[in-house]
């Protein structure tokens, strides 16, 4: 049987270090997770200013995009995602990756698997874009949260405010969530979304 996951993942290898385990790649035997599937390029989103991604791969168990980090943008906030697995395998450029308060810079040919509830977050590092391979098992509702964030930044010519983000993200924390205790966080999220949402 022919394995359809992308080149990137099987080949790409992201080096052990003993005091960085959070970048640990996966172990052995779990690529199998994000399964076989036929490629359908058919949705792509704006996720940020400096952040895109387009649909390589969609199905219950595998959402599988190529995302462009453009140089000159901030990091998302520190979130986690309760219920699933990423993992990052860097095509081009140099991506910035923070894990549980850890930070190294991937490079081209290197990968790093997120498990679920890590905290993370993630950056192009350089003066040039960074083009990933990202892979989110199961998919669950992560390309609606994505389709919400298109509509916001488009809506608003740029990052859109947190009151606005934050009435989004009440519909979607099964899927993201930040990296605060939960009850914490869903009263942080709630508290924001009571904000009046200004446009310039």
């Amino acid at each position: 049987m022919t394995s359809n996951v992308h080149p990137a993942i099987t080949t790409a290898q992201t080096p052990r270090r003993a005091t960085a385990a959070a970048f640990d790649d996966t172990p052995p035997g779990t690529t199998a997770a994000f399964g076989d599937a036929p490629p359908r390029v058919d949705a792509e989103y704006q996720l940020t200013p400096h952040e895109r991604v387009r649909v390589l791969r969609r199905m219950p168990e595998l959402l599988e995009v190529e995302a462009t980090y453009e140089p000159g943008g901030q990091a998302p906030v520190a979130h986690r995602h309760p219920h699933q697995v990423e993992r990052f395998a860097v095509l081009e450029g140099q991506l910035a990756v923070t894990i549980d308060g850890c930070q190294r810079i991937l490079h081209a040919g290197e990968s790093v698997t997120i498990g679920r509830g890590r905290s993370h977050s993630m950056v192009a590092a350089g003066d040039r874009a960074a083009r990933v391979i990202w892979q989110t098992s199961p998919a669950l509702t992560t390309e609606r949260w994505w389709d919400g964030l298109d509509e916001l930044v488009r809506a608003h010519g740029g990052t859109p405010p947190m009151p606005a983000v934050a009435r989004l993200l009440r519909e979607h924390d099964d899927v993201f969530t930040l990296a605060l205790p939960r009850p914490v966080a869903r009263l942080v999220v709630q508290l924001l979304a009571l904000m009046p949402v200004r446009r310039g």
